[in-house]
């Protein structure tokens, strides 16, 4: 008997036709779409950072560190740092300036933000360390030169207690437009 064995046939395959080129219309639509997939990525970006810096770090809480002459109170008032304010809008520079400016014992106002809401006011107060007296006044100074106040309101405060500051006196206090000329 003859045996019968079965052929195991693979199915072929229809023949490959050719690669067609892309036409200019498919590429350009590939194009639109990255540039627009690019576009609604950057619109989604530029939302998030305004939403970020309109409802998240908002000012909530100012804190005053360093402070001994002024009252947290009296340094807030000077600094004017507005309560719900955006924290990365809010100007540091200014309100140091605000309070150097404003506050004459004060040496250096550093401004650290705290994200997410608090902004924290480091202090450094300046030390009387003479009295410069002239004709008609008198007036303290600090180590570095700054006019601090008028001795004679210092003296009123303090009473009757003995201040031991150097004392410079019989200087003429001179006009400084007649020192400094313009600049133009």
């Amino acid at each position: 008997m003859a045996k019968k064995t079965k052929e195991k046939t693979k199915p072929q395959k229809p023949p490959k036709e050719p690669k067609q080129k892309k036409t200019k219309d498919a590429r350009y639509s590939k194009r639109r779409k990255g540039l627009f997939f690019a576009l609604l990525a950057t619109l989604l970006i530029a939302v998030s950072v305004v939403g970020a810096c309109t409802v998240f770090f908002q000012v909530e809480t100012v804190t005053v560190t360093g402070n001994e002459r002024y009252s947290e109170q009296q340094i807030l008032d000077v600094a004017s740092v507005e309560m719900g304010a955006n924290m990365i809008l809010t100007p540091s520079e200014q309100i140091a300036q605000r309070i150097y400016d404003g506050l004459p014992y004060i040496h250096e106002v550093q401004v650290h933000k705290r994200f997410p809401t608090t902004i924290r006011l480091e202090i450094t107060e300046c030390q009387p360390a003479a009295v410069i007296t002239g004709a008609a006044s008198a007036w303290l100074v600090d180590a570095n030169g700054k006019l601090l106040e008028a001795a004679r309101e210092r003296a009123d405060r303090m009473g009757s207690q003995k201040d031991n500051r150097l004392v410079i006196s019989h200087l003429d206090l001179l006009d400084v437009s007649r020192i400094f000329k313009p600049i133009y």
